[in-house]
């Protein structure tokens, strides 16, 4: 049936096991939206491995409500997978819920 979300494919992240809408919110917080995500394999992970993953504001571009998030995940030190995503946050100006504290 068109327009019907039931039956959409749900996926998860690997890493923490989280689905899709979890993982968006937790990256990029609630009312954003994200636009575009890269990401670049650099090394194998494998099971059992402990992944450390960073996500960091690499800039922000107010005039388009927009943030641009820089991810590295790193295993004993070593980058296995780097990349880079294009969010458009809520403005505090349109919105009618309080920002989230981080």
């Amino acid at each position: 049936m068109a327009g019907n979300r039931t039956n959409r494919v749900q996926y998860h992240c690997s890493f923490c096991g989280k689905n899709q809408d979890q993982v968006k919110r937790l990256i990029a917080g609630p009312g954003a939206v994200y636009i575009s995500q890269t990401l670049n394999f650099r090394a194998p992970v494998r099971i059992g491995d402990q992944v450390d993953v960073t996500v960091t504001v690499a800039e922000l571009i107010p005039e388009r409500q927009r943030a641009r998030l820089t991810c590295t995940c790193t295993v004993a030190d070593e980058v296995v997978l780097d990349g880079e995503a294009l969010v458009k946050v809520p403005s505090a100006a349109k919105s009618n819920r309080p920002l989230p504290r981080i």
